[in-house]
C-alpha cells in the first residue's frame, strides 16, 4: 500500500492542523491569528497546498492535501502555513485577477515561481523542492538579488530566460577572456535549468474577475485583516509592515473598481430584456386555432425608492435621478418611483427626465421597513434604494435583487448591507 493510500482519520487531520497553527502562532503571532480568520480545507483536488478566494462562498480559503500534509514534519507544516499566508499579506492574490486581459498559462507559472521566490526567503523549515533565490543564476554567473518583490523576480526571470537562450543559440558573442581572446559562446546562468526542474509547490486560482467580485474580494480581505488586528492588539503583537502595505493596496484597488459598471451590469441583467411565453391558443392559418405560438411575456419590474427624511438635498436627489435615466436606456422596463421616510408616502410610475422640486418632498424620521415590505409584496425584479444609510435594522427576509445607493457622507456600513449590493453615489458619477 502506497503512502497516499494509507487512510488518515478525521482526528489525525484535525490534530495536524491544530498543531501547525499552534506552533505558527507561537512563532509568528500575527500570522497565526490571520490563518485562523481564513477557512482551511483538506482536499485532494490539489497535490500540495494553496490559498485562493472562493468567488461562490465569498471567502478566502487555504487548501491542504491531507496526504502531502501528513508526509511533512511539524516544522514543515508550520512553514507551509507561513508560506500560504505570506502570499496573502504580500498582495499576490490581488495581482493577476486585477490585471486587464488574459494571462497565459506560462505567465501564471512564472508569477507563481516569482511569488514563491519573493516569500520563501523569509521562511524556515520549508519542504524540499521549494524555490530558492540562491539557486537561480544570471547570465554573468551571479545569483539573483535577494529580498525583492514578485514583480521584480517575474521580470528578471523573463529577461534572463531570453538573454540566456540567445547566448545558448549563439546569437550573441561570448565574453572576453583575460588574454583578450573570445571565450566560447554560452551562458553561466541556469534559468532554463531551474525552470525545467521546477515542481509546483502550491496552487492558486488566478482567473480574471468581474468588478463586483473584485469589490467583494477586497471587502473580505479588509474584514479579516481588521479582525486579526483587533484580536492581536490584546496580546500586544506587532502588526507586520506588509499588513500596512496590504491595507494601503486594498484602498488603492478599491478606488479603481468600476462601480458604474457594477450598477450597469445589474440593471442589464435584471430588466433589460423581455421574455416570450409559449402559447397553444394563438390562431394559425395553416395549423388551426390550437397551433403553437408565442406572446410577449410580463415586463421586468424596477422600483426606485428615495429616502427624503431630510439629509439628502433636492439637488442630490435630481442628480441621482439623472444618472438613473442614463442606466435605464438599456432596454424595456416598467419602473416605479417611490419616496419614503417613516412611510412610503409617494409611489407612481417613473418617467425619465423628471425634475423634482422641494415642495414635492416630505421630511421626517427614517424607517426603511415600509420600503422592504413593498418590495416583498410586489416582487420587483430590481429595487434601487437611495438613502444616507442611517436607519435602524429591520428583521425581514428578501430574495429580490436590491442595490443600495448611499448619498454623500452617508453610512456605507448601514444595517442592511447584507441585502444586496451597496454603492456610494460618488463612485458611479
Amino acid at each position: 500500500m502506497s503512502e497516499q493510500e494509507v487512510p488518515i482519520s478525521d482526528d489525525e487531520k484535525k490534530k495536524a492542523l491544530q498543531s501547525a497553527i499552534f506552533h505558527l502562532s507561537n512563532q509568528q503571532p500575527f500570522y497565526g491569528s490571520l490563518v485562523q480568520e481564513i477557512t482551511v480545507k483538506y482536499t485532494t483536488f490539489i497535490p500540495t497546498a494553496g490559498i485562493t478566494y472562493n468567488v461562490k462562498q465569498h471567502q478566502y480559503e487555504i487548501y491542504i492535501n491531507p496526504y502531502f500534509f501528513h508526509s511533512l514534519t511539524t516544522e514543515e507544516r508550520v512553514a507551509v502555513f507561513h508560506h500560504e499566508i505570506l502570499h496573502f499579506t504580500n498582495k499576490h492574490l490581488f495581482r493577476l485577477p486585477f490585471t486587464d486581459g488574459t494571462i497565459s498559462n506560462e505567465d501564471k507559472k512564472l508569477y507563481n515561481i516569482a511569488g514563491d521566490m519573493a516569500i520563501n526567503q523569509y521562511i524556515t523549515g520549508l519542504p524540499k523542492d521549494g524555490v530558492e533565490v540562491k539557486d537561480w543564476k544570471m547570465s554573468n554567473g551571479s545569483p539573483f538579488e535577494q529580498y525583492q518583490n514578485m514583480e521584480y523576480y517575474y521580470d528578471l526571470i523573463k529577461e534572463e530566460s531570453k538573454k540566456q537562450q540567445k547566448n545558448k543559440d549563439g546569437d550573441e558573442p561570448g565574453e572576453q577572456s583575460k588574454d583578450g581572446n573570445e571565450e566560447s559562446k554560452g551562458t553561466k546562468g541556469n534559468v532554463h535549468e531551474q525552470l525545467d526542474k521546477y515542481k509546483e509547490f502550491d496552487r492558486h486560482f488566478w482567473d480574471s474577475l468581474d468588478e463586483e467580485t473584485k469589490k467583494k474580494m477586497l471587502e473580505e480581505a479588509k474584514k479579516i485583516i481588521k479582525r486579526t488586528i483587533e484580536k492581536t492588539s490584546f496580546s500586544h503583537s506587532v502588526v507586520p509592515d506588509s499588513i500596512k502595505d496590504l491595507l494601503s493596496e486594498i484602498d488603492s484597488l478599491s478606488a479603481s473598481i468600476n462601480y458604474k459598471q457594477i450598477l450597469k451590469n445589474t440593471i442589464k441583467r435584471t430588466i433589460s430584456c423581455v421574455d416570450r411565453e409559449r402559447t397553444w391558443k394563438k390562431p394559425n392559418k395553416r395549423y388551426g386555432a390550437y397551433s403553437p405560438g408565442t406572446k410577449v411575456g410580463s415586463l421586468p419590474k424596477c422600483a426606485f425608492f428615495n429616502d427624503s427624511s431630510g439629509s439628502i438635498s433636492i439637488k442630490e436627489q435630481n442628480e441621482y435621478l439623472r444618472m438613473m435615466d442614463e442606466f435605464l436606456k438599456v432596454g424595456t422596463r416598467s419602473c416605479t418611483l417611490g419616496f419614503w421616510h417613516t412611510s412610503l408616502y409617494y409611489k407612481k410610475p417613473y418617467k425619465r427626465g423628471i425634475e423634482l422640486d422641494q415642495e414635492a418632498l416630505q421630511s421626517g424620521g427614517t424607517d426603511v421597513r415600509c420600503v422592504l415590505e413593498d418590495i416583498k409584496k410586489n416582487n420587483y425584479n430590481l429595487s434601487i434604494i437611495f438613502t444616507d444609510g442611517y436607519y435602524d435594522n429591520v428583521d425581514i427576509k428578501l430574495t429580490n435583487e436590491i442595490i443600495w445607493i448611499i448619498s454623500k457622507d452617508g453610512n456605507l456600513d448601514h444595517p442592511l448591507k447584507h441585502l444586496g449590493k451597496t454603492i456610494e453615489l460618488d463612485k458611479i458619477k
